[in-house]
């Protein structure tokens, strides 16, 4: 587990390897992701829904995220016909999510200061995603960048689809009606 850890750091400071380096027994990369899921799930208390229920959607939801993004990312390498190799992509992918371990912090700021912090770490996973994608493959920048802005209308429909059944299983508190507290 710590060489895991490790990567995840070396990753996050833009330090990569190529993708046989990132090779891990099955369980380090699942229990990290559930770990990443876990803190988020815990930073998301203004879900109305109970600590157990929150946990397990994150998890299954970075668990088919992450799966979708390996994936996706997976075809679109080998279909450059520049980029053959065996190994899967999920470690890597598992990796580039380990930033959003630091998403929950945005709930300890004001609500603007927050979203500026989400996009901030969002952009930040996606420039990772490039050059980790580029520097472990080997394939063009070029390439890489097209891959991720074909990815992003991927990752918006997920997005979109965890908003929906997290409205339907009414998780999400009524929003503010600005009536309350006397009125004319």
């Amino acid at each position: 587990m710590r060489q895991i850890l490790d990567d995840a750091l070396d990753f996050s400071a833009f330090r990569f390897r190529s993708l046989d380096h990132y090779v891990y027994p099955a369980w380090q990369p699942l229990l990290w992701l559930a770990a990443i899921a876990t803190v988020n799930a815990l930073g998301a208390g203004e879900l109305r829904a109970d600590v157990v229920d929150r946990t397990v959607f994150f998890i299954v939801l970075y668990l088919l995220s992450t799966s979708a993004a390996a994936l996706f990312f997976q075809r679109f390498c080998r279909a450059s016909h520049r980029w053959r190799e065996p190994g899967s992509l999920f470690p890597l992918m598992v990796l580039v999510s380990s930033i959003e371990i630091f998403q929950p912090l945005g709930a300890l700021l004001p609500y603007d200061a927050g979203f500026i912090l989400s996009l901030m770490l969002l952009g930040y996973q996606l420039v990772l995603l490039a050059r980790g994608l580029q520097a472990s493959t080997g394939l063009p920048m070029p390439y890489i960048t097209k891959g991720v802005l074909l990815f992003i209308p991927i990752m918006l429909a997920i997005i979109l689809l965890a908003s929906a059944i997290i409205d339907l299983a009414g998780w999400i508190p009524a929003p503010f009606d600005g009536q309350a507290g006397g009125g004319m």
